[in-house]
């Protein structure tokens, strides 16, 4: 397992737990043949468990944003955007109480093959840990498949689990490829529904090549600014396609305007690493669950600021460790996919992470993904994950659902 280097000082040990990385791509990442030595290794070695009898679920198929397909008992019901189901929530965390997770493996985006519920911390001294009792691992056939199964009573983490019944199933859905299913469970009973579920996950596409991400390119199509979404000085220098400037121009332009609308606004924004937690703090107090707080300083332009905080945060990590940035300026998804390359051969999407900061809260934190990716970060983060939009309750945005949340977001269509 590649283990990234992080200075540990007072305050910074929550980083560690949050500095999961995947909107960048480690030249140590595992790969493809790394997975499938380490499955083959670990399934002959650990218990082999009687497969036979597993309940088959009886409600509908869904598909995950990976393009897996699975299928679930009939009373799931669906409790986000990114994989997720659970049922019996109004009996949680007691008997009849399900909740689970299915996700495509990329080895591009791990550290690493690993067992995912670990027996022991990490660092026991290290805050916000999992531990898992009860630990036991095996392996079972099912419908031809191998799958490596965990199961533990998980206490600790943000959530305060106390000795939560939980089960890791990774399943062989492809040749060289894998999904994992992450469940919850208030009885025993479901361990075995849970890895029913499992043994439904398909792969009925395969346009997710190994460790590459989907992109559009459409050689001489206009790619749509985003600075024209923002009421800022940016707007000043706006040319035709004719003449635009490169996505390197825009993301250089975009973070210096960015840190001065920041300064004034109340935020350390000096392109230093302590300036990320700044960042994480301009999040909470401006979002809630991926939608603006109303009169916030998101509720407007928001495609445009988004894109500029992401310019901002790749600005950050490039002038301390240095790096370049690569993008194709024929590809329309450009802002998105622009890629910043660090001098170790490290690739990181900093659009993509600010896009999930947003979406997905202070779990994806700007700090964190800084400090992975080399920075030396003193600041204690919790105050600014912490922090909250001003009001108890805080009016936010209606949402849009014409289009996937990532287009209205950078697009506004």
């Amino acid at each position: 397992m590649v283990v990234i280097g992080v200075v540990v000082r007072a305050g910074l040990l929550p980083l560690l737990v949050l500095a999961a990385l995947p909107a960048c791509k480690h030249p140590t990442a595992a790969s493809a043949d790394d997975w499938q030595r380490w499955f083959n290794k670990t399934a002959g070695q650990v218990s082999r468990w009687d497969g036979s009898g597993v309940p088959a679920p009886d409600g509908m198929s869904v598909r995950t944003p990976d393009g897996l397909s699975v299928r679930l008992g009939k009373d799931f019901r669906k409790r986000n955007d990114y994989g997720c189901w659970d049922v019996g929530t109004d009996k949680w965390p007691g008997p009849g109480w399900r909740d689970v997770c299915v996700s495509r493996i990329v080895p591009a985006e791990q550290l690493g093959p690993s067992f995912y519920l670990q027996p022991e911390p990490l660092d026991p001294k290290m805050a916000d840990q999992h531990q898992s009792e009860d630990w036991e691992v095996g392996t079972v056939t099912i419908d031809g498949r191998r799958a490596i199964v965990e199961r533990g009573r998980v206490s600790g983490g943000i959530e305060g689990a106390k000795r939560e019944r939980r089960t890791a199933i990774l399943i062989e859905i492809d040749p060289r490829t894998w999904a994992r299913l992450v469940g919850r469970t208030g009885d025993d009973s479901g361990y075995g529904e849970l890895l029913g579920i499992a043994s439904t996950i398909r792969s009925p596409s395969r346009h997710f090549d190994e460790g590459r991400r989907p992109t559009r390119r459409c050689s001489g199509r206009t790619r749509r600014s985003l600075r024209s979404l923002s009421p800022s000085p940016l707007n000043a220098s706006i040319v035709s396609r004719t003449a635009m400037p490169s996505i390197r121009d825009d993301i250089h332009a975009a973070a210096e305007w960015i840190s001065e609308a920041l300064a004034s606004s109340g935020y350390e924004a000096d392109f230093s690493p302590n300036s990320l937690v700044e960042i994480d703090r301009f999040f909470s107090e401006n979002s809630v669950d991926g939608r603006p707080v109303l009169g916030g300083l998101l509720s407007e332009s928001l495609g445009g600021r988004i894109f500029a905080l992401g310019a901002y945060a790749g600005e950050v990590v490039r002038r301390s460790i240095g790096g370049e940035w690569r993008g194709d300026d024929d590809d329309p998804s450009v802002e998105v996919n622009v890629e910043l390359h660090l001098p170790d051969s490290t690739i990181c999407w900093p659009m993509q992470r600010v896009m999930k900061r947003y979406k997905l809260g202070s779990s994806d934190s700007i700090a964190a993904w800084g400090s992975g990716a080399g920075l030396n970060i003193t600041r204690d983060p919790w105050p600014a994950l912490r922090a909250r939009p001003k009001g108890d309750e805080p009016e936010l945005e209606s949402p849009s659902a014409k289009s996937p949340w990532w287009k209205r977001l950078l697009f506004g269509r």
